[in-house]
């Protein structure tokens, strides 16, 4: 496996979910349980309900508040141990069907968490996903479009740059997707998409790796190490800046990812 380091600077990383209950589906969505398995709850254990935290077999969502330009600002910092438990709810049961306020959608998808989507019923066009089904596949010149496939990779595309034709051909691997679109910004502050590798801990410190999701198979692999840094119970990701350090943590993830490797050729 032949990586090479690139350091980027992630200046705010957001995923918006609500998550209810699964639906069944012929092709089985990502299932994090091994990747996180410190978040989840054991089988059998009660979960926990609090102010700012729930915790269950299957979720795990931490509520952090904080003061920023004169405003209240919440950050939901949350765990999903499947794709299933993001799921996208409408109204009535069915998309364009009629409208409700987000806390009855909520009640009646019995969600644990929810927020507003991005009203694509009132636009003629454009690209609409909901827990795998393909409710329309159409082309919307002004939109961005957010996707976000089975896998857990999110993809944000400017209206212009949409190639539909391959969206298409991905059409099995899509789980949802949202006219507009938030997005990472790389090193130089542009936009760009990453998937999440690996968070490990070093000396007592975590870290996280991820890659670039354009990223081609025959290429040499590039890997985004940064530093996690918790503050009142809120991460904040931040370069490695000192070279010795950036190398002792670029071959201790070598070590774990050829440890992991190991053990998939065992099995």
């Amino acid at each position: 496996m032949h990586i090479k380091r690139m350091l980027a600077a992630l200046l705010c990383l957001m995923m918006l979910v609500g998550c209810a209950l699964a639906e069944s589906t012929e092709q089985q969505p990502a299932d994090f349980s091994e990747r996180f398995a410190d978040k989840f709850l054991a089988e059998g254990e009660n979960t926990i309900i609090g102010q700012e935290l729930y915790q269950s077999q299957n979720l795990y969502i931490q509520i952090t508040s904080f003061r920023q330009d004169n405003s209240d600002v919440y950050v939901a910092d949350i765990y999903l141990r499947s794709m299933d438990c993001l799921q996208r709810g409408f109204a009535g049961g069915k998309w364009k069907k009629t409208q409700a306020k987000v806390r009855v959608i909520a009640q009646d998808n019995y969600a644990v968490m929810a927020m507003t989507g991005d009203n694509s019923q009132n636009f003629t066009a454009g690209w609409v996903v909901a827990n795998g089904n393909i409710l329309r596949k159409t082309k919307n010149s002004k939109r961005d479009l957010c996707l976000i496939y089975r896998t857990g990779e999110m993809v944000t595309l400017k209206a212009a740059q949409i190639d539909h034709k391959k969206i298409t051909d991905e059409m099995d691997q899509l789980w949802q997707s949202f006219l507009f679109g938030p997005v990472l910004l790389d090193e130089n502050g542009e936009e760009a998409s990453f998937v999440h590798v690996l968070t490990f801990v070093y000396e007592g410190q975590k870290y996280v790796a991820l890659e670039p999701a354009e990223q081609q198979d025959d290429e040499e692999a590039e890997v985004v190490l940064l530093k996690v840094d918790t503050k009142d119970g809120q991460d904040y990701y931040n370069t490695i800046d000192n070279e010795i350090l950036l190398n002792e943590v670029f071959d201790e993830f070598l070590d774990i990812v050829e440890e992991m490797e190991g053990e998939d050729e065992e099995e």
